[in-house]
């Protein structure tokens, strides 16, 4: 199943690395009524797709709707993180809370590392590997704990990012994978994948824009937000049909105003 949750009607407060503008229509304000219509058609298609559960927006929590960063599972174990800004911190405990309901091994990353920090949109599963980007939101020790936890089940390998990827919020920021063999990645950021390429022998699809390199795969299906740049949108197309899998095409372009991104929107359990 899918775990996902409303947006906030405080979305237009949610942390950003972008600095708004009023010369930039995409560094404007998000509207909270236009992201929440996004949002919804989301919604839709994942349930077209596969069961999923939307819970409520948290008052006083403007970026709750980015529910990936609150927990990592594998099969039916729980790690619920510490997210790296403190305002997210909030967030953890209906997650927490919810996956006990559905059964799970709940594993809190604080019991284990009390310095740790975790945000779920650094921490990339291709089925083979586990990647966790070490980044302002997550530090060694986050990375250690996941290693701890599921580290008998699936290789769980750190990726630095480089300095100059200050600007970049995740690890799915600048990378996802189309299945287990395949890479998606922005065309000049290529060297955060020389671990990975190495750990792993992927193949790499270089995507001109990098927003259409964050996809959400499951069950056969691509989500996946169309651009303006059209050697990108044929690029994941020719991608997608090579490999047998149906694309779905949304707009999310308000949440992407709070750096908001696919991935970022819900969190897939194996029960």
């Amino acid at each position: 199943i899918a775990l996902a949750r409303r947006v906030s009607s405080e979305i237009s407060d949610g942390i950003t690395l972008k600095v708004p503008t009023t010369n930039d229509e995409n560094l404007l304000a998000a509207s909270y009524e236009i992201a929440d219509k996004q949002h919804q058609s989301y919604i839709q298609t994942m349930r077209s797709i596969v069961p999923t559960l939307e819970l409520p927006s948290l008052p006083n929590h403007p970026d709750c709707c980015f529910v990936e960063d609150t927990l990592v599972a594998v099969d039916r174990t729980v790690v619920i993180t510490n997210p790296g800004h403190d305002a997210r911190r909030g967030e953890v405990a209906t997650m927490r809370d919810i996956a006990h309901q559905l059964g799970m091994r709940v594993i809190d990353m604080k019991e284990k590392k009390s310095d740790a920090t975790l945000d779920g949109g650094d921490v990339l599963n291709t089925g083979r590997h586990m990647y966790v980007g070490l980044t302002n939101r997550t530090n060694s020790n986050g990375f250690r704990v996941l290693e701890e936890v599921f580290g008998d089940v699936i290789r769980v390998i750190p990726v630095q990012l480089p300095t100059d990827f200050s600007s970049t919020l995740h690890l799915k920021s600048v990378v996802t994978h189309l299945d287990d063999e395949t890479l998606l990645v922005p065309a000049g950021r290529e060297k955060v994948l020389k671990c990975m390429l190495d750990s792993g022998g992927y193949e790499c699809i270089i995507i001109p824009d990098a927003s259409l390199a964050n996809v959400v795969v499951v069950n056969g299906n691509v989500l996946a937000q169309k651009t303006t740049c059209e050697e990108s949108n044929e690029i994941l197309k020719r991608a997608c049909k090579e490999r047998k899998l149906q694309l779905h095409w949304l707009n999310l372009s308000e949440l992407a105003k709070v750096d908001g991104a696919l991935t970022c929107l819900s969190v897939l359990l194996n029960i």
